[in-house]
């Protein structure tokens, strides 16, 4: 269980079990919540992450939280996953990387993911959900292609200080984005990205196109090299060429 006494973010809400914090959450800005208002559950029933999938949350051995932000751009998701590097690599001596847009890697397997959602919350006035995923001490029926932070690091993880030290980089990452500008992220993610320079496969809704992961632009939109042209992708899953 979560030592709460440990915990420095403010308008905390705890529980060991619900259905998913991100509904929490919302709920907690229709009612006028501040931004940076956080809901963590050591066990979520209906969690959930991008394409419609389900995030499974491992009581007590990982991190699943939500919070609320309405000063939104749409560049926020890939600025995380630069926050949850950052302390990951600095602070654990994580050897992880990055997956386009929004995923930690390490050896292939999935350590994290980010899911934003939008709501109007008032007249003229949305609410922008995040929701976070952290996989920390391994389970013992480990499932494919699912990674745990312990097997990245021989330092001592403390879950309260880690879910602290991701929450302030969090908040430092997101003000110095206003102030100035995505272009530090933009270098930053490059620099610890997957698959960067390699043929890769990106699955859309409705077909796969292929060819060379060349970077990402100011928008944070995957930049795919064919052979007659250059694809700006907003959105897919990354599946790298064998």
């Amino acid at each position: 269980m979560l030592d709460l006494s440990k915990i420095t973010i403010k308008n905390f809400k705890y529980f060991e079990s619900l259905g998913s914090t991100n509904d929490v959450v919302l709920d907690m800005a229709k009612a006028g919540a501040e931004e940076y208002s956080c809901c963590f559950a050591e066990e979520q029933t209906k969690g959930r992450g991008r394409l419609q999938r389900v995030w499974q949350t491992y009581p007590y051995k990982s991190l699943a939280f939500s919070f609320v932000i309405y000063d939104f751009q749409e560049v926020i998701p890939l600025v995380l996953c630069c926050s949850l590097h950052t302390v990951l690599k600095n602070k654990f001596q994580s050897n992880v990387v990055i997956k386009w847009p929004n995923d930690i890697y390490f050896d292939e397997c999935k350590l994290s993911g980010i899911l934003v959602e939008s709501y109007p919350v008032e007249t003229n006035k949305r609410a922008y959900i995040v929701g976070i995923g952290l996989n920390v001490f391994a389970e013992c029926d480990k499932l494919d292609m699912v990674g745990f932070l312990e097997d990245t690091t021989k330092v001592e993880i403390s879950r309260e200080e880690l879910l602290n030290n991701l929450f302030e980089q969090i908040k430092q990452d997101i003000d110095k984005l206003q102030k100035n500008g995505f272009g530090q992220f933009k270098d930053y993610f490059m620099q610890n990205c997957l698959y960067l320079n390699q043929q890769i496969d990106v699955n859309l809704h409705n077909k796969v196109e292929s060819g060379e992961f060349v970077g990402i632009n100011d928008s944070g939109y995957l930049i795919l090299k064919q052979k007659e042209v250059i694809l700006n992708i907003p959105a897919g899953q990354i599946v790298q060429k064998k």
